[in-house]
């Protein structure tokens, strides 16, 4: 009997632990845009993000955190006769929160916002029969609210695809400053900043896939 009572026991912990797992599956999502691997194969460019990882807060809900971005450091050797040394670093990390509605068995349509951050910065140097002659620094910082809307495809339990369109709306400040030089030495320097406003539209032409777990 008291062995019955103790198999009855550890199935019911089991059957409990796997629910307890199951539910756990289904709170996170991480993916990622398809250009990165299949650019010129699928029409996956115009993305807002190329990482994403999703948390889901209810069933329906999900908070989402993404990010661009592109790095481009130059450390030349040697000299330098007639060319250009250009490093940059471009940054575009987001926050939102996407409300998920449900089509079928296997797709699932969804809507949201993300505040997006798009941070910048970028300088290049000319050189002419190996002296410098100019050069260019410049630096942008800005924040865009973007609605959006999406669909997703269930490939397997833990693997989708998505798509998404969104409007982008957001203020940037731009700072640049150009110098000139005269046989290696600086001559002239010209600093502006630009403010911008801007707005538009991407089309749901990217193609993303995300694991759950």
């Amino acid at each position: 009997m008291k062995i019955k009572i103790l198999s009855v026991f550890i199935v019911a912990t089991i059957q409990t632990c796997l629910a307890q797992d199951k539910a756990l599956e289904t709170k996170n999502d991480i993916g990622f845009n398809t250009n990165i691997i299949l650019n010129g194969i699928l029409n996956s460019t115009g993305a807002p993000f190329v990482f994403m990882y999703k948390r889901q807060v209810d069933e329906n809900k999900a908070i989402r955190y993404g990010v661009s971005f592109n790095l481009n450091l130059s450390s030349p050797s040697g000299t330098i006769n007639n060319g250009t040394n250009q490093s940059s670093v471009f940054v575009n990390p987001s926050i939102g929160k996407e409300w998920q509605a449900t089509i079928s068995k296997r797709w699932i349509w969804y809507r949201g916002v993300d505040i997006r951050g798009s941070i910048s910065q970028s300088s290049f140097s000319n050189y002419f029969n190996g002296v410098q002659s100019s050069s260019q620094d410049r630096s942008s910082y800005g924040l865009f609210i973007a609605p959006l809307i999406g669909v997703r495809f269930a490939i397997s339990e833990r693997l989708y695809a998505a798509t998404e369109a969104n409007l982008s709306i957001g203020y940037s400040v731009e700072k640049t400053s150009n110098k000139s030089f005269i046989n290696g030495n600086q001559s002239t320097v010209d600093d502006f900043t630009n403010n911008r406003f801007s707005a538009g539209t991407a089309p749901a032409f990217g193609v993303f896939l995300f694991y759950r777990f």
